[in-house]
């Protein structure tokens, strides 16, 4: 799997770190769908809001865009 469990500091950001460096490293292409939240939520080993927060640092920084936005 591309990703692991995150640390507990700051949670949301070391979500927001492996996911930029995937999509910086290549491993994730534009135009690439991420996992489904479910998916993400078991990977990581975090709650929803968590997900929800490191994906919308994720969409301000334009490296991601949501499928409803």
């Amino acid at each position: 799997c591309m990703f692991r469990a995150a640390r507990q500091n700051r949670i949301f950001q070391d979500v927001v770190d492996q996911i930029q460096e995937a999509i910086l490293g290549g491993t994730l292409k534009p135009g690439d769908m991420l996992p489904p939240e479910r998916e993400l939520k078991e990977t990581f080993a975090i709650s929803r809001g968590t997900l929800r927060e490191a994906l919308r640092v994720l969409e301000q920084k334009g490296l991601i865009k949501s499928g409803s936005g």
